[in-house]
């Protein structure tokens, strides 16, 4: 009878046990089916708010609102502009002009005409003119650049734009230099300063006359611009440093100790023939010498890329050779990039069409378009990281050396009294390699004129 109740027992606890076990399989699949209708539900209600806030958006732009933007002179650069401004207009209303722009003229041209009907909204500017642009009370702080915006960007994107304490722009590309060498000539480019000069003269080849026949290296001793990391190296410099970083016009170093020995030392490299020889003589001189062959290593960037190429010179592109004390040697840049007119009618809509133009798909776009697409010229280099990530800028050597150089290059002072220093320096220069005088004596008059030039803008 025992055993009887005991089977009948546990047959009711193996019922119960397997009931509860159902009952909670069943729990933990309705659970499981619950969830992903609970997320499904989440997602679509952040969507939906997503998509209130850029109507929101929208309503708040003016569809009658007409925007001008100087941007390049590169069609092909400006033809994608207007494509992508064309998709912003059918997104707002808010219609877009892109304008041939020279961006060497607009510190001339675009005070000019900021005030008027026929100044653009947004301009492509370089940093060196911000100073003077800002001073004559055409440019707006822009402040949507918030943490995550600039951090989209190399850190000189939004440096480069910045004036006494006030952001004007945002980087868009930046042009610097390196060396440029014939691989046939070089396997392994120099590190220091001091391998570069002994390099040079190892490759430097003379006939029986003594006329060269093979650079080891050449250059153009009156451009301030590209000799200037071979100033910096000896303590030269053109304006010293406040504490919080910022140029100081007052202390001028252009005829320092290490200015004088700078330039005599390249005095000695033209006495070598390593340099132009005529007043008349440029970059273009150094650049065709360099795509017919006959010179090593050249300070310069890649603008006649496709040159080399024509000519069957196999180039590499590498940064400047540090300091022989270690220290990086940094060239001059010089940083385009957006700034906002402050007479604009239409602020908001400005800037709106500034971040659109400005998101990293647009901004890929664009470089592809100024590189020439497949060709890869060069002509921009960006500030952007998606970009610089990307498999158009990884998979080519010398497009990803140009963004390198020019993400870790020292931009120009914005500084309006730093525009002085090309009034006078290639007449200085001249003056030192080609009308005999003395180092000193011609860095001090270089001098004197950039101080009673600054003296008179201070008036």
């Amino acid at each position: 009878m025992f055993r009887k109740i005991l089977s009948v027992t546990l047959v009711l606890v193996l019922v119960f046990v397997l009931f509860s076990g159902c009952a909670s399989g069943q729990k933990t699949t309705e659970t499981q089916e619950e969830q992903p209708e609970q997320e499904e539900q989440s997602t679509q209600e952040e969507l939906a708010q997503e998509e209130a806030e850029e109507e929101g958006t929208k309503e708040e732009l003016n569809p009658e609102a007409q925007l001008k933007i100087w941007f390049s002179l590169i069609p092909e650069e400006n033809e994608e502009l207007q494509s992508i401004a064309n998709e912003f207009t059918e997104e707002t209303g808010v219609k877009i002009e892109v304008l041939d722009n020279n961006f060497f003229e607009v510190r001339q041209k675009y005070v000019v005409v900021a005030a008027s009907a026929d100044a653009p909204d947004l301009v492509l500017a370089q940093a060196a003119d911000l100073g003077v642009l800002v001073e004559a009370d055409t440019l707006r702080p822009i402040e949507f650049v918030d943490e995550e915006f600039a951090d989209r960007f190399a850190s000189v994107a939004i440096d480069a734009f910045r004036y006494k304490g006030e952001l004007y722009g945002v980087g868009y590309s930046a042009d610097a230099y390196g060396i440029i060498y014939n691989k046939e000539l070089i396997e392994e480019p120099p590190k220091t300063w001091s391998e570069f000069f002994k390099m040079a003269e190892e490759l430097t080849v003379r006939d029986s006359s003594g006329s060269i026949t093979q650079y080891g290296f050449f250059t153009n001793p009156t451009n301030y611009w590209f000799i200037y990391p071979l100033i910096e190296r000896h303590g030269g410099y053109y304006f010293g440093r406040n504490s919080d970083g910022s140029f100081n016009p007052d202390d001028i170093g252009v005829a320092n100790e290490g200015s004088i020995k700078a330039f005599e030392e390249l005095l000695e490299l033209k006495e070598k023939g390593l340099t132009t020889q005529t007043p008349e003589e440029d970059e273009s001189i150094v650049s065709q010498r360099f795509a017919e062959g006959k010179v090593a290593m050249i300070i310069y960037s890649l603008w006649y890329a496709q040159t080399y190429k024509d000519n069957n010179i196999d180039y590499g592109y590498v940064p400047l050779p540090n300091n022989d004390d270690g220290t990086p040697s940094k060239p001059l840049g010089s940083v385009l990039g957006i700034v906002a007119n402050k007479n604009s009618k239409y602020p908001k809509e400005a800037d709106a069409f500034f971040k659109y133009m400005m998101k990293d798909e647009n901004l890929q776009r664009l470089y592809e378009a100024a590189n020439g697409g497949e060709a890869k010229n060069g002509q921009r280099n960006t500030l952007n990281k998606s970009v610089y990530n990307s498999e158009y800028v990884q998979s080519d050597d010398n497009l990803k050396m140009l963004a390198d150089v020019g993400m870790t290059s020292q931009v120009f002072p914005s500084n309006p009294e730093a525009t002085v220093i090309w009034n006078y320096s290639k007449q200085a220069l001249d003056n030192i390699f080609f009308n005999n005088k003395p180092v000193p004596d011609a860095l001090k008059e270089f001098e004197e004129k950039i101080k009673e030039d600054i003296a008179k803008m201070r008036q």
